[in-house]
């Protein structure tokens, strides 16, 4: 009797025990994915919040981007020759001496002098120049006597040997404004500043005299006297050895009033600011 006591003590201990294990049950599926989703959400939040703040900085330096854009090409000077005049960088930067032959149509070749003076460039690599040169000569033989017979037959058909105008001397004074262009061949700051060829394109006032005791006082001799305007060309070459001293040779041609001449001139500068020099 005592062992089936013993037995139903032992049943009774292990159902009590199997009811409060089945009171202890696990949470449900959902509750656990609704726990991890709690437990994620705060940071799916921090995350997106640090996206949003990350992507307002950035369209901030984008527009800041486009903006300093914009106004650097409104400030940007235009690319049109005429929009890079600079007059007020004009003053004189060169002046110099040359010497050399010049060729006239009907006049014996003699020499020339000649000054000239550089203010700089107006434009990139295009130089203002003004100059000023000298000579004198006398008419050739030919064309003495080609005017003798000719104004032998304005006075009435004189025999040519007749008339004798003798030695007709013409002098010609000439200033010129003219733009050099100076390209750098060999780039800047190369050997192109040692060695520059140029090409110039201007314009010419000639003051010539013409003298001969027959002629003057005549209506001949005031036809030929008088001033002159004319183009003039040239293509030379800078030659700089040294940064305050310029060498030029030049070939040049003149025309004006129907009359023409080239001339040839190697002659040297004195640069004022050389570190300007270009």
């Amino acid at each position: 009797m005592n062992r089936w006591n013993e037995v139903g003590v032992c049943a009774a201990l292990c159902a009590a025990l199997g009811a409060r294990g089945a009171g202890a049950q696990r949470p449900a599926a959902r509750d656990t994915t609704r726990a991890d989703t709690a437990r994620r959400t705060p940071r799916d939040s921090v995350a997106r919040n640090d996206a949003l703040h990350r992507a307002i900085p950035d369209s901030a330096a984008r527009d800041s981007l486009v903006a300093r854009q914009l106004a650097a090409v409104a400030r940007r000077p235009e690319r049109s020759i005429f929009h890079q005049l600079n007059l007020d960088r004009l003053r004189l930067r060169e002046i110099g001496l040359a010497g050399g032959a010049v060729f006239p149509d009907q006049v014996r070749s003699t020499a020339l002098y000649a000054l000239h003076a550089d203010y700089g460039e107006i434009v990139p690599d295009f130089r203002v120049v003004f100059g000023a040169s000298y000579w004198t000569s006398q008419y050739t033989d030919d064309a003495v006597a080609g005017f003798s017979q000719a104004l032998g037959r304005a006075v009435g058909g004189a025999p040519v040997d007749s008339v004798h105008v003798g030695t007709v001397h013409s002098a010609d004074v000439a200033l010129t404004a003219e733009t050099r262009w100076r390209p750098h061949v060999f780039g800047r700051g190369g050997p192109g500043t040692v060695l520059r060829p140029w090409l110039a394109l201007g314009l010419g006032a000639h003051f010539i005299n013409v003298q001969n005791p027959t002629l003057d006082g005549t209506f001949v001799a005031r036809a030929l006297d008088g001033v002159a305007l004319g183009p003039t060309t040239a293509l030379g070459l800078d030659v700089a050895p040294l940064r305050v001293l310029r060498l030029t040779g030049e070939a040049r041609y003149d025309l004006f009033n129907g009359a023409r001449y080239g001339s040839v001139r190697v002659g040297a500068s004195y640069v004022f600011e050389p570190q300007l020099a270009r």
